[in-house]
């Protein structure tokens, strides 16, 4: 039996692109489902209170698997992240936070509760769900065209109608399949044991940035279990500048807590952008700016002293220190309307983010933020960025 339909055809299951897709997913994609299926697993219960609270049909639990391969770090070419692979306009749309700091694109709940939203709109305009699925794979626009061009609101009849493009055409059949198969994976021979590893947590509430590996150590917890709860944090140390909730393994607030009140806590009032010149040094930077070797390390990612000319580091400022006096550019807030004036721009050979921002007369934060890329992200050909666009400067 198939879990959950609520507003989905069963008949639809029977049909000859469902049947291809299966065959095509266990033929030539059999490693992607097995994992997708593994990894589905450590976050089943998750999806199905989301989707029972969202009163939602619990079919949707398996877009991930399609979507991601149920993995919160995955990224497309075209900049969408995370289990629901979600792309910086819709994030924002749904108040995820993507910085320097975070990109809750990532965070298996805040990115869930998002898509499900989305979703959940997208069926409240449609009317159907191959419709909503299809507009949340191509965007509503994509699929507004197809139906004036195809002047039908019915997915299998524009499909046939060759008005759907390649990946939205399979999409739908490609979803159907893969429910098929996670509903019985033992009918398909597929090994998806996960050895029982699940996402549960309790949330430690943190008044103040810190050492998340110092935290880790005190509490005796391995730093890759917080990583792994945590996938949203970039840094090692945590945001500044508000409150923050870190996602612990069950069970273990104890230890947590008695180490978190036994940790130096950092007190960064924000984060100024430093270009290294000829001749600086790690310690004469954290003179000048009133903080320490070992925080510009820690925010940065550096494992030892080495800096160039040229590099730009992120740099805390404590209040009494330089804040009035340095630009501070990496002070990310509501980029809603960013995203209403940006374009899609595709990575071609040789192009660096420093070149496209300076091309573009934006600041490197504000394109790193909007794409929730780091400093040294790499893009290869074809990737997809989105750069916010003032008419008045472009090139």
């Amino acid at each position: 039996t198939i879990c959950g339909l609520f507003g989905f055809e069963l008949d639809n299951f029977e049909r000859a692109e469902v049947q291809k897709a299966t065959r095509r997913l266990l033929e030539h994609e059999k490693r992607f489902l097995e994992r997708g299926l593994r990894n589905f697993l450590i976050y089943k219960d998750m999806f199905l209170k989301s989707v029972y609270r969202a009163g939602l049909p619990e079919i949707l639990i398996y877009l991930p698997i399609i979507e991601s391969g149920c993995s919160p770090r995955a990224r497309s070419r075209a900049g969408a992240v995370g289990l629901w692979q979600l792309m910086p306009s819709t994030a924002y749309d749904y108040h995820l936070r993507i910085d320097y700091w975070v990109d809750e694109r990532k965070d298996p709940v805040k990115s869930t509760e998002a898509a499900l939203k989305y979703l959940k709109r997208l069926f409240g305009y449609y009317g159907n769900w191959e419709l909503a699925l299809a507009a949340y794979n191509a965007g509503p626009a994509n699929i507004n065209r197809a139906i004036a061009m195809g002047k039908t609101r019915d997915y299998w009849i524009l499909r046939k109608r060759g008005v759907l493009s390649r990946e939205t055409s399979w999409y739908i059949p490609r979803f159907y399949a893969i429910v098929r198969i996670a509903e019985n994976p033992a009918e398909f021979d597929l090994n998806i044991e996960n050895a029982g590893k699940k996402f549960t947590f309790q949330v430690l509430e943190l008044e103040k940035s810190l050492s998340i590996r110092e935290l880790c150590r005190r509490a005796g917890i391995p730093y890759s279990e917080i990583r792994f709860l945590n996938p949203e944090l970039r840094r090692a140390i945590t945001p500044p500048g508000r409150r923050y909730n870190l996602k612990i393994p069950a069970g273990s607030l104890a230890p947590f807590l008695s180490a978190y009140h036994g940790i130096k806590k950092e007190y960064i009032e924000d984060v100024a952008v430093y270009t290294v010149r000829s001749g600086d040094t790690i310690g004469e930077i954290a003179e000048r700016f009133g903080t320490s070797p070992s925080l510009i390390k820690l925010i940065n990612g550096l494992r030892g002293s080495l800096i160039y000319a040229g590099q730009e580091l992120v740099i805390p400022v404590k209040e009494g220190g330089l804040i009035n006096k340095v630009p501070i550019r990496n002070n990310f807030r509501n980029y809603s309307s960013l995203i209403s004036s940006s374009i899609r721009y595709t990575i071609r050979r040789g192009d660096t983010l420093w070149d496209i921002a300076k091309r573009y007369r934006i600041e490197m934060e504000v394109l790193l933020a909007l794409n929730g890329i780091g400093y040294n992200e790499v893009l290869m050909p074809g990737n997809e960025i989105l750069i916010p666009v003032n008419p008045l400067l472009s090139p």
